[in-house]
């Protein structure tokens, strides 16, 4: 059966000093669901070069270890409602949270820059 493919612009996961990060998504594929800890600059079209893994970016250890300081595992049953909540709340927010903390430090730390087809179309209001 025939099919056609066509280009989704991916959906923004921050804006930060002038440079966007967008997902990226599993098989390239925008129903399915999206990576964790890769992202990219790039929206206009696929760009695999683009794609970044935000655990090897090379920013300061106690910033990448944000998104490892996860709650603990329970160990017996007292423990257990405790830390069902603290995982939940890690869910919710927390590892967004560290993910966008790392991003940010990226940005400043010139890790992450806007693609230079990117700088040349568009005009940065600071």
């Amino acid at each position: 059966m025939p099919t056609i493919e066509r280009f989704i612009k991916p959906e923004l996961f921050l804006n930060y000093k002038g440079v966007s990060v967008y997902h990226v998504y599993k098989n390239d594929n925008f129903n399915d669901c999206v990576r964790k800890y890769e992202y990219t600059t790039q929206c206009k079209y696929d760009d695999e070069e683009a794609v970044f893994d935000i655990r090897e970016l090379g920013v300061k250890k106690e910033v990448i270890d944000l998104i490892y300081a996860k709650p603990p595992f329970h160990s017996n049953e007292q423990d257990k409602l405790k830390l069902d909540k603290q995982w939940d709340e890690w869910n919710k927010i927390g590892e967004k949270k560290a993910i966008t903390e790392v991003i940010k430090c990226a940005i400043k730390e010139k890790l992450i820059v806007m693609p230079e087809d990117v700088k040349r179309n568009t005009k940065i209001e600071l």
